[in-house]
């Protein structure tokens, strides 16, 4: 058992391991079809609406769509914000 639970590390878990929070999102893909997602910011708004035109028939349930869509939900404003949430 650990004394401290606010500690990153537990005294008996392994050394140098952090816990995991358990509300991040898995990260975005570095290359392929979706990675001018990240490119440029300026460009960000065009790039999601080309993007998910054709995209919105993916499956859901992968982690790259389910935080794909959640990190589009937290950047963007406005009237655009959950447009594709609400189905």
């Amino acid at each position: 058992m650990c004394l401290f639970p606010f500690l990153t590390r537990c005294c008996s878990g392994k050394k140098g391991t952090k816990k995991k929070d358990p509300g991040t999102i898995p990260p975005l893909p570095r290359s392929g079809p979706k990675s001018n997602f990240l490119k440029k910011k300026s460009h960000k708004y065009k790039l999601v609406e080309k993007n998910f035109k054709d995209d919105w028939k993916l499956p859901e349930k992968t982690a790259t769509a389910q935080s794909i869509y959640m990190v589009e939900e937290k950047h963007l404003a406005g009237s655009y914000r959950g447009r594709r949430f609400k189905r």
